[in-house]
């Protein structure tokens, strides 16, 4: 009978309502969302693209054009000649082009309508590391072919791979300066069209007067696109490439942001990017391996017969169960670095957001 039970047993805690719910895309229809992520993806691709297809093809002209450039000049002396400053011109213009394709993959992160605010973190994070990742590496894959001294592995004859390697180190290093100098007036046309277009409500009307904060899921594409980069490079050139990491490690922390922080413990504040980084950690020792076993055997000297030979196909599947044995050991050695806080919900003095239906207490009459 209902009247011998006890009258706690009918009591409500207090609801809350759940931070990763985004309340304004529910409304959204299933058709919609599928349709904003295909044109989302159509145009993702085609964003990454022109930014690769611009670093190789722009790089290619420095190696044809510009291999006298040499970094040796430019530190003992402290000049730069025409070339290396066109050199760096390029550089400037590639950084510029990937940060402009930045901006765009966030809209589209916003475009596609997730109904929760994790799902808009991951394809952010997984769209800003693909174009980091791949806009520093294609440019350094023009120099996988090339002839090295004393049939070495990690030192390169062309003179313009280091001044590349120095180029994308200063860049990356003082990338945040640049940000500083580029994002006034992109923050000032962004605010007037949107006051004038795009404003609907007084929700719209407050995010555009609200000061900027620093991107979440930037930074970790940032950190993640780092170690991709030096697992990938660091069988074919292991010094060379190192240098690279320390420029873009260096680019993180040289921040008024402090973005290298000590995050919560493991399993307080659990990480929605962590597996997706283990996959992107996976696929770079897959590279890694591919460019070891292209340098190790000319490969692209080769036809698709002699690729395809017992001996090389033995070998490629040896590299790969090695792969899996050293990927699961870089996981389980590096796997704590992936969990992080999202200081955006847990900011000291954010109040959490209680749904307008809150009841308090429950009384069976």
């Amino acid at each position: 009978s209902n009247d011998n039970l006890n009258e706690s047993n009918f009591r409500v805690e207090e609801p809350v309502e759940p931070e990763d719910v985004i309340w304004r895309n529910l409304e959204y229809t299933t058709f919609s969302k599928y349709a904003r992520r295909s044109i989302s993806l159509l145009v993702t691709l085609l964003s990454i693209g022109f930014v690769v297809s611009s670093a190789v093809v722009l790089n290619n002209i420095k190696v044809n054009r510009l291999a006298n450039a040499s970094v040796t000049d430019v530190i003992t002396t402290g000049r730069f000649s025409p070339e290396s400053m066109e050199s760096f011109g390029i550089s400037v213009a590639l950084f510029a082009s990937s940060k402009i394709n930045t901006w765009i993959l966030l809209f589209l992160a916003k475009f596609e309508k997730h109904r929760f605010s994790s799902h808009v973190r991951k394809s952010s994070m997984i769209k800003l590391t693909l174009l980091m990742y791949l806009s520093t590496i294609s440019p350094l894959c023009v120099y996988v072919s090339m002839n090295t001294t004393e049939n070495s592995t990690t030192l390169v004859e062309s003179s313009s791979f280091y001044l590349l390697l120095l180029s994308i180190t200063c860049v990356s290093a003082f990338s945040n300066v640049l940000l500083e100098i580029l994002v006034v007036p992109y923050r000032y046309l962004k605010r007037k069209i949107s006051l004038r277009f795009l404003v609907d409500d007084q929700y719209d009307l407050n995010k555009e007067f609200t000061p900027a904060r620093y991107n979440y899921e930037q930074g970790y594409a940032n950190h993640l696109s780092s170690i991709m980069i030096g697992i990938s490079f660091s069988g074919v050139y292991p010094l060379s490439l190192y240098i690279v990491c320390i420029g873009l490690i260096a680019s993180y922390i040289i921040t008024r942001r402090n973005i290298i922080k000590l995050y919560s413990k493991e399993g307080k504040n659990k990480d929605v990017l962590l597996k997706t980084c283990i996959t992107f950690v996976f696929v770079s020792w897959v590279i890694r391996y591919l460019f070891m076993f292209i340098r190790m055997h000319h490969l692209y000297t080769l036809t698709l017969v002699e690729i395809l030979h017992p001996y090389s196909v033995t070998l490629l599947i040896l590299s790969g169960l090695y792969l899996m044995f050293a990927s699961a050991l870089i996981v389980i050695s590096t796997g704590k670095m992936f969990w992080q806080r999202d200081h955006f919900l847990t900011h000291d003095g954010q109040q959490k957001c209680i749904s307008e239906f809150n009841i308090q207490k429950f009384y069976q009459p």
